[in-house]
């Protein structure tokens, strides 16, 4: 479900999405007041949901930034953009004490998102452990 244009209502239909919906993406237009903040996640919590919040949100447990990104696909001064490579970093509390980033494209050439790096393969020796991010809620 999507609401185009909620306006200065963002938060009242932010809230509303909570009802019905596990997870709701939100942007918010304007000052985050805290206290309407603590609604809204008492309210996602029990309906056992999640929000993700573009842009500024006062105790996020995790907060996303793009804190590098290069573009490909012009040649010599001609030729179409076509991926874009961005380190994503994750910070906040939690689980998340340590920043923590990763490669990806955001989009690849196919118009995917993936990983930049390869997935390594079973038994190539490499031990490390991909886990899944906790989003606030």
């Amino acid at each position: 479900m999507l609401v185009p244009d909620p306006g200065d209502q963002w938060l009242a239909v932010t809230a509303a999405m909570a009802d019905v919906a596990q997870i709701v993406l939100t942007r918010p237009l304007g000052r985050v007041v805290p206290g309407d903040v603590a609604r809204l996640s008492a309210r996602l919590r029990q309906r056992g949901g999640a929000l993700v919040a573009l842009g500024s949100w006062p105790g996020a447990d995790v907060t996303l930034r793009i804190t590098s990104s290069v573009w490909s696909g012009i040649g010599q001064g001609h030729g179409h953009l076509t991926e874009r490579r961005a380190t994503v970093t994750a910070t906040g509390r939690a689980g998340a004490v340590r920043p923590t980033s990763t490669e990806l494209f955001l989009p690849a050439a196919d118009g995917t998102v993936r990983t930049a790096t390869p997935v390594p393969s079973v038994g190539s020796g490499d031990t490390r452990v991909l886990r899944p991010v906790a989003v606030a809620s």
